[in-house]
């Protein structure tokens, strides 16, 4: 009973998702660009559900345009993590200090440190699957004025590896709800799963930043050792 209620769910979602897919080809890469670029950009990733805007787009996506879907995704994050990077550069160590970092968590940002000390470039590609430090991380590098060469090579990996898991994962739903089978809706219901468990720990990192700052002194803030890089620019 249960399974054929699924069946039915998933197969009248099918049918709106294929609706959708064949319309206009581009506005879905488009936009997939576009979230990922707002996701990255640091303090808007905390409230962006952005895998789950880009598999939703991906879902709805035509075949043929996944790997546009998938170019433009990696440019927005790429776009946005140059933002980041730029904007540490800029102010640094007065970014570490500032409200906007105490919003999304001081914590948060000294993770992105000891990864960056201990990890070097690898933490920016591993961070991208860390909710909320994946956003500080390249302002960590840029308040480290780590070197741009080994900064956007990490960006270009790690969101390469970001856009081909999200995407593939939204267009694996499609291709579930129009087989219409089984074993369709179990993996269906994985890779929606999946997403769900991110946009969780999203929420749940959130409520913990606005706690922080609920509870933090507004005058003052510990300082922090400063970040160190004998790579910089």
């Amino acid at each position: 009973m249960i399974l054929d209620l699924a069946q039915e769910s998933v197969q009248q979602l099918g049918q709106q998702l294929t609706a959708v897919a064949d319309g206009d080809g581009w506005t879905g890469p488009l936009l997939g660009g576009a979230a990922a670029f707002a996701e990255a950009v640091l303090g808007v990733g905390l409230v962006l559900p952005g895998e789950a805007a880009v598999s939703s787009i991906a879902a709805a996506t035509s075949q043929g345009h996944l790997p546009v879907l998938v170019a433009l995704v990696t440019l927005g994050a790429v776009a946005g993590d140059h933002l980041n990077y730029g904007l540490g550069r800029l102010l640094g160590t007065r970014l570490p200090e500032s409200r906007l970092v105490r919003r999304i968590g001081v914590r948060h940002w000294d993770r992105g440190v000891d990864l960056l000390r201990t990890r070097g470039a690898i933490a920016l590609v591993v961070s991208r699957l860390l909710p909320v430090v994946r956003t500080l991380m390249p302002a960590v590098a840029g308040v480290a004025r780590l070197r741009y060469r080994t900064f956007l090579v990490a960006s270009v990996i790690g969101s390469t590896l970001w856009s081909l898991l999200w995407v593939v994962a939204g267009s694996l739903v499609t291709v579930a709800l129009r087989a219409e089978t089984p074993g369709a809706v179990a993996l269906a219901s994985l890779a929606l799963l999946a997403v769900g468990a991110r946009m969780w720990l999203r929420r749940r990192a959130r409520r913990r930043a606005a706690v922080v700052v609920a509870a933090a002194p507004r005058t003052d803030i510990a300082p922090r050792p400063p970040l160190v890089d004998s790579a910089a620019a």
